[in-house]
């Protein structure tokens, strides 16, 4: 909702892909990377810790924002009202936990995240997004595969 009121969009749905700070309604397409991310982003894990390591940015912004994300793929529900009711639909990207991190200005930082375990038989991946602060226009992203 957050992202929608920074977009100026009426509404959310699902499912729904902000790519590049819009709207991207033509997933599971991507568009370009941006060639020149305004800071390196590295993450790595140690036990079950995991580490987002950013350089020094190098865009002049008021600040940054950042957010943890644990996504499972593989899961499985049985619709049983609505459009859908009787088909079985597979979820993949599914968000099990979200943590904002404290809004930053300039300086390399280190964020550390204890994600919660993945739920048996469903691959997890985690990740880290950084956003501009006033417009919460995503910038860089990574994922971990776990």
């Amino acid at each position: 909702r957050d992202w929608a009121r920074a977009m100026g969009a009426p509404n959310v749905y699902t499912p729904q892909v902000i790519a590049g700070g819009a709207d991207w309604r033509r997933w599971p397409s991507l568009p370009p990377r941006p060639s020149n991310p305004p800071m390196s982003l590295r993450l790595t894990r140690d036990g079950d810790r995991v580490h987002a390591d950013l350089g020094q940015p190098v865009a002049r912004r008021a600040g940054w924002v950042g957010y943890w994300a644990a996504v499972e793929h593989g899961h499985v529900s049985r619709v049983t009202a609505g459009e859908n009711r009787g088909e079985t639909l597979r979820h993949d990207h599914l968000v099990r936990a979200y943590e904002p991190v404290a809004a930053w200005g300039s300086g390399a930082q280190r964020f550390e995240w204890t994600p919660p375990a993945a739920e048996a038989g469903h691959p997890q991946r985690i990740v880290f997004v950084v956003a501009e602060a006033d417009t919460l226009r995503p910038v860089q992203a990574l994922a971990l595969d776990c």
